[in-house]
């Protein structure tokens, strides 16, 4: 009988501490799970904004202050929205996260970070802090095998986050501020050192992953174009073969858009803080291109 009641007590343990846990992460969400929250919500209301026939421009950060939505939306004349997030939610939750807003006649453009989103299994533990807030702590989860383990990780609260909280002292970050199509008009400081290409592969997992996405939104009338991102990088003959490689793999699930004249870049002044983000030179050049690339597609 002692046994059970120590087991119980173990067990009610459990509990209570992951709905602390999870309950300061869905109402009092902090530091970079914060940031990504606020701009979720905003760029979701972008999107049912825009209505039916739209392109939703999806992927990290990468995408986040990598595309001016607006000047695509000039050139092809219909709406486009920027759901841009963070790479660290992972390929699973940055896909999720745009199943609701999905609609008939939209086009989804998926701009991948290359090591981040399409080369692991999809997961990510800032996935589940941001599944916790907005309600849906499986949304980093894949397989079957993975949903327990994202269950408990939307519980951890974050210590730094949690003393943050309770001190009323606000990290230095990005702006959390977009316009009416989710751009940030943010030019992220500083400079970058280049990306270097080991040799990456897409893994089977992200494969899988998008298969079942491009599956999603075919089921409601969409379609998925791939655009493989402006990446700051050595125009070696390493990092041409690496990404080409990519590309090709990934056109085994949809059309990809990708030049390596475009898409490998070795002018610093393109870029801001990271090999991602772009300058506001490097983010109108990109996205007048973006444009001619999808013309050709539509």
């Amino acid at each position: 009988m002692a046994k059970y009641i120590n087991w119980i007590s173990w067990l009610a343990t459990v509990v209570v501490a992951w709905t602390i846990g999870y309950s300061f992460n869905h109402y009092y969400p902090a530091g970079e799970t914060a940031w990504v929250y606020s701009l979720y919500t905003q760029k979701v209301e972008a999107a049912r904004q825009a209505g039916k026939g739209k392109i939703i421009v999806v992927g990290g950060s990468g995408t986040h202050f990598g595309v001016d939505t607006t000047k695509i939306e000039q050139s092809l004349n219909m709406p486009v929205v920027n759901m841009g997030l963070h790479a660290g939610l992972g390929l699973n939750a940055i896909l999720k996260s745009v199943d609701e807003i999905v609609e008939q006649g939209d086009i989804v453009v998926l701009i991948p970070e290359y090591e981040i989103i399409i080369t692991n299994n999809g997961q990510s533990d800032l996935a589940s802090l941001f599944g916790a807030t907005i309600g849906n702590p499986l949304i980093g989860a894949g397989r079957i095998d993975q949903v327990f383990i994202e269950v408990m990780k939307a519980a951890q609260p974050g210590l730094k986050d949690f003393v943050f909280s309770l001190s009323g002292i606000k990290k230095q970050g990005y702006s959390n501020k977009v316009d009416r199509l989710g751009n940030t008009r943010e030019t992220p400081g500083g400079s970058s050192s280049r990306f270097s290409f080991q040799n990456e592969e897409i893994s089977q997992y992200s494969l899988w992953n998008l298969k079942h996405f491009q599956n999603r939104l075919e089921a409601k009338g969409a379609r998925l174009i791939i655009s493989m991102p402006w990446i700051f990088s050595d125009t070696n003959i390493e990092s041409i073969t690496t990404a080409k490689n990519l590309a090709n793999s990934l056109e085994l699930i949809a059309p990809v858009i990708y030049d390596e004249e475009i898409n490998i870049k070795d002018e610093p002044s393109f870029f801001g803080d990271t090999w991602y983000h772009l300058s506001d030179k490097g983010r109108e050049k990109r996205s007048v291109e973006l444009a001619e690339q999808l013309k050709d597609l539509l």
